[in-house]
């Protein structure tokens, strides 16, 4: 889990989907990547 990232992002006011769109992944990706259920790869890591 990447609380950090979680905080940020609703900081920022952007929605799971939203991060989603930006990174070129699905929600349910982007859901299963913040919570370290799967790993961000290089390329999603430098959009951030």
């Amino acid at each position: 889990m990447y609380p950090k990232l979680i905080g940020k992002r609703n900081e920022k006011g952007i929605t799971q989907e939203e991060m989603g769109k930006l990174l070129g992944i699905s929600k349910n990706n982007y859901n299963l990547k913040e919570n370290g259920k799967l790993d961000f790869n290089l390329s999603e890591v430098k959009k951030f």
